[in-house]
């Protein structure tokens, strides 16, 4: 029943909106920016990035088809903090900051679609900030799955998926791009990973989860 109400969520969003297409490299949201509006993806996939002074722009977020963005900004009326950029092309649901005020207060399934993205937006910085407190091998390992799990494609060869670079991982588990290249080499060899330009294939799931497990007990040791 819940799967059900979040879903007409989203249609009531849909009726309320505009579609508009997006590519890779498009910048959806601009932290800093007023929020003025609430999106719905439909199609693709993107990253929020937090701005960094530094020029590391850590990834602390994908998101895909049926994800809100840029909700908890329009709710509380607060700036973006932010950047929403697409990792392929793809389609959103703009929805006006207004609209989308009075919809929270009136309708029951647009709040229920809210209160899952905060749900699922709380849990998810919960696991990173666990995530951080382990070696760089897990944190590479339980990303790449995480990620090939929601928003990869199943093949008869393992998950499928795209649009991630090996920048995007580095920046994810804050490491170094030469220390994930030698992570992503010792998978390689291992028979775990498969990887090309932008896209990466787990090959098998469950070793490379117990391999993070088991890595993760080492270093707890």
């Amino acid at each position: 029943m819940q799967d059900d109400s979040r879903e007409r969520g989203r249609l009531a969003l849909r009726s309320a909106g505009r579609s508009a297409s997006f590519r890779r490299g498009d910048r959806l949201i601009v932290a800093g920016s007023a929020s003025v509006e609430v999106l719905l993806v439909e199609e693709g996939l993107v990253k929020a990035v937090l701005p960094d002074r530094d020029g590391a722009e850590p990834v602390v977020g994908l998101f895909g088809a049926g994800d809100l963005l840029g909700e908890i900004g329009v709710v509380g009326r607060r700036p973006r903090s932010a950047h929403i950029v697409a990792l392929t092309s793809g389609i959103v649901v703009r929805v006006p900051g207004d609209v989308f005020r009075l919809m929270q207060q009136r309708d029951d399934d647009v709040r229920a679609l809210l209160d899952e993205s905060w749900w699922q937006r709380q849990r998810n910085a919960d696991a990173r900030q666990l995530s951080q407190t382990r070696d760089v091998r897990t944190r590479v390992a339980t990303t790449l799955l995480s990620w090939a799990r929601d928003f990869g494609r199943p093949t008869e060869s393992g998950l499928l998926m795209r649009g991630v670079s090996q920048l995007d991982i580095a920046q994810a588990v804050c490491a170094s791009d030469k220390t994930v290249d030698a992570v992503l080499a010792s998978f390689r060899a291992s028979g775990l990973l498969r990887t090309g330009r932008l896209w990466y294939q787990v090959l098998d799931p469950q070793a490379m989860e117990s391999l993070a497990v088991l890595t993760e007990s080492q270093t707890d040791q």
